[in-house]
């Protein structure tokens, strides 16, 4: 069967290496710095991603309004940097393309703002990308709140057959930073078949520290990552490798609460050599997950948890800690590549201000 082919058990699904994923991001930015940082730094990686949406959305932190102005604003000054990441690889979008993508979701929070006659431009513009004839999946990365996804799909069941929505649903990927509204378990519900990554939450921020996710910062606001070496998100390595570097650098805010949030959504779909992109299960920038029914749960989804006992499927890694110790956890999943996806954030915001021979670069992941 090819990617997505329906019948498919998701758990067994490995999906073909794609160098370049097709991505739809729904953002609540402006409502905290961390939709912002994480923004800046899909910018420096768009040529990895061929992006066919930016979506202003709202969620539990920013319910009556949707900012896609602010995205607006970041893509100035990546304007402004465009032409000189071109030095380094081929392949960055222009500001035109990417402003031509930007749009707004559903104006209003959650499930109270999905219905018949309640579609928006981003729940459009995910139908669309959905439909297009493109074999590729089309992962829509839920930074905050996912009821323009909600709204996308019910919109798709009720202009097309069961048949096509069969086909719609089996080409999309979800990967939800926690519930920012009630809308995720809505689409949970209602569309069984969907490959959806994340863990199932309270929208309240409340069981927000049990998530994968906040292994990419999370050690001091969350207290989760005992081990974890916090020196690349300091206030020092930050401002000097990112805050310092020209025009994009001047839009990374200071964090609220706790860097990025929402990258490990596209760390994953990096093409980094490690393939994770493929199947949840691999493991890699954006964490490891497990397919199982998480309790109060209807369906298996990509999760957490699992039997942590060696031989048995779990989303939790064993690593080595800065102290020397063995950590074993969600989070590490993550922290264990932070030094390395660090470095190479630095070197791409390196590339926005200086040329070829002044800048690191891979040169092909080994």
């Amino acid at each position: 069967m090819g990617p997505g082919a329906a019948g498919e058990v998701p758990a067994s699904r490995v999906d073909p290496y794609v160098p370049r994923a097709r991505v739809v991001v729904l953002t609540d930015i402006a409502n905290e710095p961390d939709d912002q940082m994480s923004l800046v730094r899909f910018l420096v990686y768009s040529n990895q991603f061929d992006v066919e949406g930016l979506v202003a959305t709202t969620s539990t932190w920013m319910k009556s309004r949707v900012r896609p102005d602010v995205i607006h604003s970041v893509l100035d000054a990546y304007e402004q940097v465009q032409p000189n990441l071109l030095k380094h690889e081929p392949g960055f979008p222009t500001a035109a393309a990417l402003r031509a993508v930007v749009t707004s979701g559903q104006p209003a929070y959650g499930m109270a703002a999905v219905g018949r006659d309640q579609t928006s431009p981003g729940a459009e513009r995910i139908v669309r990308a959905v439909l297009k004839d493109d074999p590729r999946p089309l992962w829509v990365l839920a930074w905050g709140g996912a009821n323009t996804l909600a709204q996308a799909l019910l919109r798709a069941r009720a202009t097309r057959t069961p048949a096509e929505v069969e086909a719609v649903v089996s080409k999309l990927r979800v990967y939800a930073i926690s519930d920012q509204d009630d809308a995720g378990a809505w689409i949970r519900r209602e569309f069984p078949a969907l490959h959806y990554v994340g863990t199932p939450s309270t929208p309240d921020g409340e069981q927000y520290y049990f998530a994968t996710w906040t292994g990419i910062s999370g050690d001091r606001f969350y207290r989760n990552a005992p081990g974890a070496d916090f020196t690349t998100f300091t206030d020092e390595w930050v401002n000097a490798n990112v805050r310092s570097k020209g025009p994009l650098g001047k839009h990374y805010p200071l964090p609220c609460c706790i860097h990025e949030g929402d990258t490990p959504s596209f760390l994953g779909l990096i093409d980094n050599g490690l393939a994770s992109a493929m199947s949840p299960a691999y493991g890699g920038w954006g964490g490891r997950y497990v397919f199982r029914q998480p309790y109060g749960e209807t369906r298996p989804m990509w999760t957490q948890g699992g039997d942590s006992y060696p031989g048995r499927d779990s989303s939790r890694d064993t690593v080595t800690g800065i102290d020397g110790a063995s950590y074993t956890s969600d989070q590490a999943t993550i922290w264990r590549w932070r030094r390395a996806f660090q470095h190479d954030f630095a070197a791409r915001m390196d590339w926005t201000i200086r040329d070829e021979g002044e800048a690191n670069h891979t040169r092909g992941w080994s």
